[in-house]
């Protein structure tokens, strides 16, 4: 039997839809609350594109997401989309020469590949301005703001946190203490006693030492994560499990000195039940086995470790 152009086109639709869920689960369930894009200018004139994933029921505060050069806030996406879910929601900006944030206000394109250094350190204002464009929003204080940011990003978290008393926490991925020739050593004291999280793969040579440098010279609460086989940056969001949950955790507040869930005074019930759920478990005995498993994996992980990824502006954060 024939069937019509639109039933056609209906059936390959839904059987592509199938065959994507069989391929690639993580494009097609759902993530949350979905993005909506928003610009704002920064200082010295940059139209800044970014998107703010509002939470249905949010608690006070929001998270400030900054990528990795050469990607863009599309990176943030999932993780974004998770956390919003939870109740705070966040704004995942594309930092100037990146994402949709090529243009100046007055229309003049910007090519981020003849950046200089001063080019680099100067997204710092782009930091600036959206922090700024956070506290404007409802039930985002002043002081509840919170980074995330990874390579150049945790850089760039880092010196704006330093002289913003406002930043409550940091979560700083696959960090670097020289990064685009920004120098970021001695600038986690003034950061003072705020907490900070700093996450790294022990095959990432550069990261190690600098998130180790970091962690001894920061004068509050430190949560080191050490990964094996996780790449780079926000690369460890798709390789490394349970770094998603270690940052929703972090970003809600309950995650203790040791990185394990807390139950903090005045959390909803239903919230309390799981992380006292959590709490209770022993993961020690599969922690080693999972580490040990990607132990063996490290040799043959490398290469496309180290293998230049082509520049992937705008796609989402998750990819093979």
């Amino acid at each position: 039997m024939l069937r019509s152009p639109s039933r056609l086109r209906r059936w390959a639709a839904l059987t592509a839809l199938a065959l994507a869920s069989i391929l690639h689960p993580a494009a097609v369930r759902a993530a949350g609350p979905e993005g909506q894009a928003v610009s704002f200018p920064s200082a010295d004139g940059i139209r800044l594109e970014a998107t703010w994933y509002a939470a249905k029921s949010p608690k006070p505060g929001a998270v400030l997401y900054l990528h990795m050069p050469a990607r863009s806030s599309g990176d943030w996406s999932y993780l974004a989309s998770m956390v919003a879910g939870h109740g705070i929601p966040g704004l995942a900006l594309d930092l100037r020469g990146h994402g949709g944030s090529r243009k100046s206000v007055a229309g003049e394109a910007i090519d981020r590949d003849v950046f200089t250094p001063a080019d680099w350190q100067a997204m710092s204002g782009d930091v600036a301005a959206a922090v700024a464009w956070l506290r404007t929003q409802k039930k985002v204080p002043a002081d509840q703001i919170r980074i995330v940011g990874a390579d150049f990003g945790a850089s760039l978290a880092l010196v704006h946190a330093q002289s913003d008393p406002g930043i409550r926490s940091l979560a700083l991925l696959s960090p670097g203490l020289g990064y685009q020739g920004l120098n970021v050593k001695g600038k986690v004291g003034a950061f003072g006693g705020r907490p900070l999280l700093i996450a790294f793969s022990e095959e990432d040579a550069y990261a190690v030492k600098s998130g180790e440098v970091l962690a001894e010279e920061a004068p509050g609460r430190v949560l080191v994560q050490r990964y094996v086989g996780a790449g780079h940056g926000t690369r460890m969001l798709n390789r490394e499990g349970t770094l998603e949950q270690t940052l929703l955790g972090w970003l809600l507040g309950t995650l203790g000195e040791d990185g394990r869930p807390v139950v903090l005074d005045g959390m909803p019930e239903s919230e309390r039940k799981t992380v006292e759920t959590t709490e209770k478990r022993d993961l020690a005995g599969e922690d080693r086995k999972r580490i040990e498993a990607q132990k063996r994996q490290v040799k043959e992980d490398q290469e496309a470790i180290e293998e230049a990824e082509p520049e992937a502006d705008g796609e989402p954060r998750r990819w093979e």
